[in-house]
Formats: structure tokens, sequence, C-alpha cells
């Protein structure tokens, strides 16, 4: 049986928003254990007001944390200064063997800062990184890293993130043939900065399908698999993404009070924006797998609420049942 811990603390939303994905998953999957990472009077003040089976009782646990690292606060520091945080004590589950994986949606950072204290990379590893799947035309996903982990990269850290990429595309979804991308102004083999240039070479040599330079159209399209970039391009792609996609569902909402034709039309065609909605929206997937940490430490967005965590228990499953961790470090100590 899993044990999943769930940081409910952190995160822009309040405790009690987390803690109904916490209760939805439980009652979704029979064979699975819930550890709320939190305040302990807070959280048995939650179960306490909340129907369950002694069944389900029983596989919801509570590991104690006091404080969480705040949005502003310096990751490294505020790890070093708050022990008992909530990434700190979550992290330190999975490292004791309390928990097969821990979830998060507070600081970014501060998670990353805390997996690297308490688990450190894996084998071979230079430097992990934040995996984002997005959607594409073909109603395929594209896996983006790095998307903030690391904002100044080597060229050898993007092959590695290719590399790891690709091993986590594998085994999430099945593929054998993984196309990779490296993410560039033009498609050109001669655009882009140093980093990028002198990453197209060493990613030439990789045992996958190599597309070469891509554009976020391409992406888009479906045309890769991994799309890989240092973390402050990889970030700012993703949140340009996102509000790309809000403020297009913006334009039909107001589209919707205009007039009645408008309004007609949007109800013609609700069943296709739901479908749209769902795709674009971030609570489907609910994480981001941190790929290159000795262990399975997922990331959740700031906002995220119940239905996000329920998500995110979803894909947690999928990642760690399939055991990708393995796989990573044969394959960067066989390609690296």
């Amino acid at each position: 049986m899993r044990v999943f811990a769930i940081d409910i603390m952190s995160g822009d939303r309040k405790p009690q928003e987390l803690f109904k994905g916490c209760v939805e998953s439980v009652r979704s999957y029979r064979d699975l254990k819930i550890a709320i990472v939190g305040k302990r009077t807070l959280i048995e003040t939650l179960l306490a007001g909340t129907k369950l089976s002694d069944e389900e009782r029983s596989r919801i646990s509570i590991i104690p944390a006091e404080t969480i690292v705040e949005m502003d606060e310096s990751p490294a520091v505020a790890c070093r200064k708050k022990p008992n945080s909530t990434v700190m004590i979550g992290t330190k589950s999975v490292k004791e063997g309390l928990v097969d994986a821990f979830f998060s949606p507070g600081n970014t950072g501060a998670t990353l800062a805390a997996s690297l204290y308490n688990l450190g990379r894996l084998k071979n590893v230079k430097r992990p990184a934040i995996g984002v799947f997005i959607p594409t035309k073909r109603k395929t996903k594209a896996l983006v890293l790095d998307s903030g982990a690391n904002m100044d990269c080597s060229p050898k850290y993007l092959k590695q993130f290719a590399i790891m990429g690709s091993e986590y595309y594998k085994i999430f979804f099945d593929k054998v043939d993984v196309r990779v991308g490296l993410l560039n102004i033009g498609e050109e083999e001669e655009k882009g900065n140093e980093l990028i240039q002198d990453a197209y070479k060493h990613l030439q040599g990789l045992p996958y399908t190599f597309k070469g330079n891509v554009e976020p159209k391409h992406v888009s399209a479906g045309e890769c698999d991994v799309v890989v970039c240092d973390g402050f391009v990889g970030n700012v792609y993703i949140k340009t993404y996102e509000a790309t996609a809000l403020t297009i569902m913006d334009y039909f909402k107001k589209a919707w009070k205009e007039k009645l034709l408008y309004k007609i039309g949007v109800i013609a065609l609700k069943k296709k924006f739901d479908e749209i909605k769902r795709d674009f929206d971030p609570s489907e997937i609910g994480c981001a797998p941190l790929i290159g940490v000795a262990g399975n430490i997922f990331i959740g967005h700031g906002g995220s609420d119940g239905k996000t965590v329920a998500s995110a228990v979803r894909t947690m499953l999928k990642c760690v049942d399939k055991n990708p961790l393995e796989r990573i470090v044969e394959s960067v100590e066989e390609y690296d």
C-alpha cells in the first residue's frame, strides 16, 4: 500500500481546502494511505468534522509540522532556520522511508532546497529539474524541463535534463520512442545564445529522436515529447502559457455577457470549451515532479485547491508505481 505525504499548510489556499483533496483521495483509492503534514491540532479538528468510515480514517495519519516556509523567504536560509517546517519534515519522511512520496504547493525553492538537504541528488545527476506537463494539439502532453529549479545552466545540465526527462516520459506514458526538442528562438542550428548552441551539440548524440531547436509553436503542435531549456526560460514559458490560456477563457466569459448571439454560440460550444478548459487547467495534472533528487518529490501550484491535490495524488500514483528513479540513474550513467 502506497503512502503519500501531503503538505496542506503551504500555498495560497487555506489548509481546509487542501484537506478536502486528501479525503477525496483516500475515498478514491482503497490501496492508498495519506499522511497529512501540518499542525496536528488543526488536522485533528478537520478530521473530527469530516464523515469518514473507520476504514477510511485508518488510512489517514498526521505528520506534525508546526511551521511553513513563506513565499517571500530565502529557501536555503529558511530551511536551515526552520527544521520543523512542512517541506523539511515532508522530505525527511521520504528519506526515512515513512512515505513513498511528498507533495507541497508551497515555496518551490524551499521544496527544492529541503529535497537536496534531506535526500540529495540521484547518482551522477548534476542538477535536479522541475518537469511540467503541458497539453498539445495532438491531445498528448509535452514535458518541459527545467521549469524553474536552475536559473543558470551549462550545456551538460541541459543534456542531463534531456536524459532524465526522456526516461521519465517513457515510463510515465509507456512510450518507446521519445522526441526531444531544445527550446529556442528559431529552428536553425546556429540560432540562440552560446548555451543553447553548445547544448545542441550535446543533445545530438543521445539515443532519442532529437528534433533540434523548437519554438513554442512546435511544442503546442505536439512535435516533441520532451522540451529542454534552462529554469529561467522554462518558468517564463510555462507561466506565459498558463496566462495566455486564462486570458482566452476570460474573453469567452466577457463575450457571454455582451450579446445574446454570443451567449447562444458559447452555449452551443460549451462541451468543446469545457474540453479546452480541462486541457489547459493545471489542476488536471496537479503537480510537477522534481526529477533528479533521490526520492519522489512533487511540486504543486501555489493556488492548489482540493481538486488539485486529488489530481496530484492520481499523477503521483502513476509515477511512483512505475519507479522511474532507478531507470534515470542507469540512463544518466550510460549516456552522459
